[in-house]
């Protein structure tokens, strides 16, 4: 999957990076033409087929360039609320070093884990609990399950920097303004489960 269209404004020192969002499958990237690809084949007629036309929802971040926390200064916090079955948000972008609260707002048990090699956590089993939190010191994608709903799960994306945006439409634009950042930065959109990236000059 390939991300087009993202204008850029920027200088040295500070800018503001505008853009819009476009999901195109591998094919259509390297403009091969066919949108079908292999799965024009009979081989794979079973097979899921990805609708790039119909994703929502990606982040949009700066990478490759870490702004760590300045010390003596509080960590960001996020919450991932635990309703109706699932995780909402499904996907949460984070600053390295912030904080995620867990509340659960259903009437029955959950128990949230992460198995991750950087964050690995298990919160056991609560319901009705606002107290529970995790912090999220480096960089990555965590995802994370309930042990009791094996259909839960979400994603937090430990981002290097505070520079990113959520797209929650195909066409709006995006902004991100970055205090600094590299003379040539690299976009990188993130989609759950999947992801892509492209650099703009």
């Amino acid at each position: 999957m390939s991300v087009t269209s993202l204008g850029l404004a920027t200088k040295a020192s500070a800018g503001t990076i505008v853009g819009h969002v476009q999901a195109r499958s591998a094919s259509e990237a390297a403009g091969a033409g066919d949108a079908a690809g292999s799965y024009g084949s009979r081989r794979y007629k079973f097979l899921e087929k990805i609708d790039y036309g119909a994703l929502r929802d990606f982040i949009v971040h700066i990478d490759k360039v870490e702004a760590p926390l300045p010390a003596g200064q509080p960590p960001p916090k996020g919450a991932v609320t635990q309703r109706d079955g699932t995780f909402v948000p499904h996907v949460l972008p984070v600053v390295a070093g912030s904080v995620v609260e867990w509340p659960n707002a259903d009437d029955v048990f959950h128990n949230v884990f992460c198995m991750s090699e950087t964050t690995p956590f298990d919160l056991g089993l609560y319901k009705h609990d606002p107290g529970k939190s995790v912090t999220f010191p480096q960089a990555g994608r965590i995802d994370v399950f309930c042990s009791i709903h094996t259909k839960m799960t979400c994603i937090i994306l430990v981002l290097p920097n505070p520079w990113f945006a959520r797209v929650t439409d195909k066409n709006p634009p995006c902004t991100a303004t970055p205090k600094t950042s590299p003379s040539v930065p690299t976009i990188r959109a993130a989609k759950p489960s999947r992801s892509c990236a492209s650099s703009g000059a």
